[in-house]
């Protein structure tokens, strides 16, 4: 019962420290990553309305609980729209929120605004077909991400779905930070911090900038070259898994396994 309370206690702290980043991180997003990280609000609770949330919900109750991060939530309704279009075969916010008529007026002010202008297309990036200022293959590259701790691998991933719009994947790799986080606390008990030198590390060797800007100039590849990537990921975590497996790591090589699955799925959905 107490190993329970522990894990459940450490997911606790987890889910704060994840919130509290979210935060931080929100102000010094440009307005293209703030569009993506509403896109992405929107399709989480949508997805989990299958099995609790009983739509429409009032607009203003909903906003009332982001206030601590943006006041001024409205102005991304009309790209919210689009999302739903392409992801729901619906535009219709109506469908999601109860609206007041503050929010309305609101809403039809942005709307107008976004229709006389181009800003959703020019926020789509360029795409790219290597990582700027990094000489590293694919293969290298994923071999460097896999030599971090866990819990660094898991926060690399949520900053790669944190940086997308396609709500597919966006959920695939959120799936896949999760369950490398719990393969984390299944090992936390058994890591010594005494050892002066570790293969895992915290940050990428080698890699003069950190795992959010890596994860955003990964996600900004061409699309093959992002499958590729990713598909060189899952393997390395395959292999690990497959080799925890025979050492009666039951439990560990469950989590790489589902980890390595979701980073495949999302590796074949890109190339369809």
């Amino acid at each position: 019962m107490r190993d329970i309370e522990k894990r459940a206690l450490e997911t606790q702290e987890y889910l704060k420290e994840k919130e509290n980043k979210e935060k931080k991180d929100y102000i010094e997003w440009d307005e293209e990553y703030r569009q993506s990280f509403w896109n992405k609000k929107i399709w989480t609770m949508l997805h989990s309305h299958m099995v609790s949330i009983k739509f429409p919900i009032k607009f203003s109750d909903y906003t009332k609980k982001f206030d601590d991060i943006d006041n001024n939530f409205e102005r991304f309704i009309p790209w919210i729209i689009r999302m739903l279009k392409e992801e729901w075969g619906t535009g219709k916010i109506e469908d999601i929120f109860i609206l007041d008529e503050q929010a309305k007026k609101a809403i039809e002010i942005q709307s107008n605004i976004s229709n006389s202008s181009n800003q959703v297309e020019n926020t789509i990036s360029t795409k790219t077909k290597e990582i700027e200022w990094i000489n590293l293959s694919n293969k290298e590259l994923s071999e460097k991400v896999w030599d971090l701790f866990y819990d660094s691998l898991s926060s690399f991933i949520s900053f790669l779905w944190e940086n997308i719009d396609n709500s597919e994947i966006s959920q695939l790799l959120e799936e896949a930070s999760w369950y490398i986080m719990n393969a984390w606390n299944i090992c936390l008990p058994y890591i010594s911090h005494d050892f002066p030198e570790m293969k895992h590390t915290s940050e990428i060797k080698w890699i003069d900038i950190d795992k959010q800007e890596l994860a955003k100039r990964i996600w900004n590849l061409e699309i093959d070259i992002l499958s590729d990537f990713l598909e060189k990921l899952w393997a390395k975590i395959e292999k690990d898994w497959e080799a925890d497996k025979w050492r009666w790591r039951i439990k560990l090589a469950k989590e790489l396994e589902n980890c390595a699955n979701k980073l495949k799925e999302a590796s074949k959905i890109l190339i369809k």
